[in-house]
């Protein structure tokens, strides 16, 4: 498992996704389809599309890891 910073806002449009808020963390659960990951959030398990990630490991989101005090 590893988490995931927000890049945007989602709302969840069905019962099985996840809604979340832009630079909010996201502990990944699973990662078997290449479009929607199943993620944890607030105590909150769904799906969450995988264009809305940064992952935090890399350079692009170190900034922004920073900006949070995740580092």
């Amino acid at each position: 498992m590893y988490r995931i910073i927000a890049m945007y806002e989602y709302t969840a449009a069905n019962q099985d996704e996840l809604s979340f808020s832009k630079g909010q963390l996201i502990n990944i659960l699973d990662k078997t389809n290449t479009d929607w990951w199943k993620g944890e959030a607030s105590g909150v398990t769904g799906l969450l599309p995988t264009n809305y990630k940064c992952i935090i490991n890399a350079p692009a989101c170190k900034s922004l890891a920073l900006i949070l005090n995740l580092y």
